[in-house]
């Protein structure tokens, strides 16, 4: 058996992890505490940064805003969220999304599914109203054939290998219904570069695949994410075949247009740091 030491900056984030979580259990004073109401529609830290956004109002606001920005790209695909019978969240975590999809769709019918099972029990007891279910990190999904008008996956496909991603696609395809539209985030050539620049870092991976040229349109650049005992309670629910995926807009075109039509990519239309590929069901 190989030992293998942790690495230093995995070790050191667990801890500030941990502090954090700490601290937000502690009473607090001032005009940075939120209200008792706006404390209890977020999940605890963890669950939280497992979202990408630790801080409070980072979550509640960045939910709201996610929505927004998928109900633009709805659009360009020729659907208003109000004409929506059935929507699919893929990758939902605790429900940060898909309560501010459902006030855009109010006569849809809402479900969201995620391998981490902890995210979903806090989910089912602070989310009614919307069906939750727990996934495999491989397809299928616990869901009939043509169940779903729309489905959107956000920070899931970014993070996936390629053939686990073509997999995934063919899943989406089944479950949508004929002329249903799929709404996906993936990391395009701006967050590469952001990376291969040096403005942003990462300790959970080898930062050895940035050390090379831009991302180009027809690039596929994946690099898992290191294991270890200071990570895996941060990965619930994953396989090995996950880490930081990068794909150009061709590959995407060329590639993703074998499961669904791609009617286009969006260059950072997530949060100005993902870009959101639009494809539908023909």
């Amino acid at each position: 058996m190989t030992i293998r030491r942790p690495q230093a900056p995995l070790v050191a984030g667990w801890v500030l992890r941990r502090t954090r979580e700490l601290l937000e259990l502690a009473p607090l004073a001032g005009p940075a505490r939120l209200s008792s109401t706006a404390q209890d529609a977020v999940p605890p830290r963890r669950l939280r940064a497992r979202a990408g956004a630790g801080g409070m109002r980072g979550y509640l606001e960045g939910g709201a805003q996610a929505a927004n920005e998928l109900a633009d790209a709805l659009m360009v695909a020729g659907r208003r969220p109000a004409d929506l019978e059935s929507v699919l969240d893929l990758g939902c975590g605790a429900g940060r999304v898909i309560p501010h999809v459902a006030a855009l769709a109010p006569q849809s019918r809402c479900a969201g599914c995620d391998v981490d099972a902890a995210a979903l029990d806090w989910a089912r007891a602070h989310r009614p109203g919307i069906e939750w279910s727990l996934t495999s990190f491989e397809p299928p999904l616990p869901y009939a054939s043509e169940s779903f008008a729309l489905l959107y996956s956000i920070s899931v496909f970014s993070h996936l290998g390629r053939g686990l991603q073509e997999r995934w696609l063919h899943e989406v395809r089944r479950v949508l219904r004929p002329g249903g539209v799929a709404l996906i985030s993936i990391h395009g050539r701006h967050a590469f570069e952001q990376f291969r620049s040096g403005r942003v870092t990462t300790s959970w991976c080898s930062a050895d695949v940035f050390s090379r040229e831009p991302l180009r349109p027809r690039d596929f650049v994946f690099t898992p994410y290191v294991r270890s005992m200071w990570t895996v309670g941060e990965l619930p629910g994953v396989g090995r075949d996950y880490g930081l995926a990068f794909a150009g807009s061709e590959h995407v075109r060329s590639t993703w247009s074998q499961a669904l039509e791609v009617v286009d990519v969006r260059e950072r239309a997530m949060t100005s740091w993902q870009d959101i590929v639009i494809l539908r069901k023909t």
